[in-house]
């Protein structure tokens, strides 16, 4: 799944806004379908007691500029299996790269490797933002997938990432068909200024992507 720290900034057509604040409807930048509208956003706390017995919970702390070019702008708190479009899981060969040509890479398969390291906490509160499908979406400055349960496209591949995501939100695993998750956006009216920035802005951040490109 893509979990992140609640706090973690999140690109919309409003600017930045930290995960936690998102609603249904709410428009985020993705890199392949311009703005989207959240779906469901889920949150959960987790106490250091439950992190103790659950290990394979802990959080990825991901240091700013890790993947160079000041890529992330700032430390991010990721899940496990959140993935990041990568050209090679290998390090020295770990580069963020353009759409069609890339790997996702689960961040746990890069841990230990410049600036990146699983990290006991005393708390953390996890947000999952979910989309009608699996979108890409700007988290703290760069890329990371957004996974969603209901879509079973990827087939046994997103196994891992699914049971990720009912373990830390089951009660997404008694409303996981898609319809169900798309009820929730009945609950928030969303935004729609700034829509016509989408590609716009995506292609800014490419821009600024460019050097690690592929």
């Amino acid at each position: 799944m893509t979990c992140f720290s609640a706090e973690t900034l999140i690109t919309t057509d409003m600017g930045e806004i930290p995960a936690h604040m998102l609603r249904p409807g709410d428009m985020v930048l993705t890199r392949d379908h311009d703005y989207q509208p959240v779906r469901w956003v889920g949150l959960r706390e987790m106490a250091g007691r439950f992190l103790l017995d659950n290990p394979h919970l802990r959080p990825v702390l991901v240091r700013a500029a890790a993947f160079g070019n000041d890529l992330p702008v700032h430390d991010v708190m990721l899940a496990p299996n959140a993935r990041l479009p990568l050209d090679e899981p290998v390090l020295g060969t770990r580069t963020l790269v353009r759409p069609g040509h890339e790997q996702m890479v689960a961040i746990k398969h890069l841990i230990n490797h410049h600036g990146i390291q699983q990290i006991d906490m005393v708390g953390l509160r996890y947000a999952h933002v979910m989309f009608d499908s699996h979108q890409v979406i700007a988290a703290n400055g760069f890329w990371v997938e957004s996974f969603c349960a209901g879509d079973y496209s990827l087939g046994a591949r997103g196994n891992a990432q699914r049971n990720e995501i009912f373990e830390v939100f089951p009660e997404l695993r008694r409303t996981q068909s898609r319809r169900a998750v798309e009820a929730g956006a009945q609950r928030g009216t969303g935004r729609s200024a700034g829509r016509s920035a989408g590609r716009s802005r995506v292609r800014a951040l490419r821009e600024r992507l460019s050097p690690l490109l592929g």
